[in-house]
């Protein structure tokens, strides 16, 4: 592919001494044409791989029915974390008729009560995904959970009162009722990506919860523990930043 000649030229009684390159051939072009095309497209290649998976959606916002909100993190291919929150207020009334005895003859008197609920419930869930193909994700996830509600109950008197009975007989009552626990679950569900920010998951399984209730004002030193074991579904939708 390259020769060397050595040629003499005498320039003023000097001699002088080069070197002579032949041009390369047409299959030594052809050959580096192809090193070049396949050396570009394992880079365009590893740049899209690394692009993918940079791209790949590691965290979502997801929202469930019944009413929780949350977050998923994917931490590999097999594992993710999801915490969630959920909120609730309620507020009821209530009018009650009391007779003062006396088989109906006397009058009786209306009482109002208004009951004000706030609860809360915390838990996480650990994803661990037994089989994926394409868009769909199986998998199960255990679930610890904490919860709280607080009631206020306020009792009135509603209307005027019967002649001859003073007011002050029937005071404004109020009573606060607190209720807090803990739950266990496991779920068997499968998510399905609709796109690479939007995904659906529904998920069963069966839970366990025990909790504490007490009263105030009421009998010193009584509390009130109940469990309950059953089954536990949902449904929700994750958006994936």
């Amino acid at each position: 592919m390259i020769e060397n000649a050595t040629e003499a030229r005498k320039h003023g009684g000097a001699t002088f001494t080069g070197t002579r390159t032949a041009p390369p051939s047409p299959c030594f072009r052809v050959s580096v044409a192809c090193l070049r095309g396949v050396a570009i497209c394992l880079l365009l290649i590893g740049s899209a791989g690394i692009a993918s998976a940079q791209d790949e959606p590691k965290a979502g916002l997801t929202v469930a029915f019944p009413g929780s909100v949350g977050l998923l993190w994917q931490l590999s291919e097999r594992f993710a974390i999801r915490p969630d929150i959920s909120l609730s207020w309620s507020s009821s009334e209530s009018t009650t008729l009391t007779s003062l005895g006396g088989g109906g003859l006397l009058p009786s008197i209306g009482f109002e009560s208004t009951s004000d609920t706030r609860s809360v419930n915390v838990g996480v869930s650990a994803l661990f995904t037994v089989r994926r193909r394409d868009a769909l994700r199986i998998y199960v996830a255990p679930r610890v959970g904490y919860t709280r509600s607080d009631t206020t109950i306020t009792s009135t008197v509603s209307g005027p009162l019967p002649p001859g009975i003073p007011s002050g007989l029937f005071p404004p009552a109020t009573r606060d009722n607190s209720n807090s626990g803990y739950a266990i679950a496991g779920v068997f569900g499968a998510q399905y990506a609709l796109s690479d920010r939007f995904a659906l998951f529904g998920e069963a399984g069966v839970g366990y919860s025990s909790s504490e209730s007490s009263a105030e004002p009421g009998i010193a030193g009584v509390e009130f523990q109940s469990r309950t074991t059953g089954t536990r579904s949902g449904v929700g939708v994750i958006v994936f930043f």
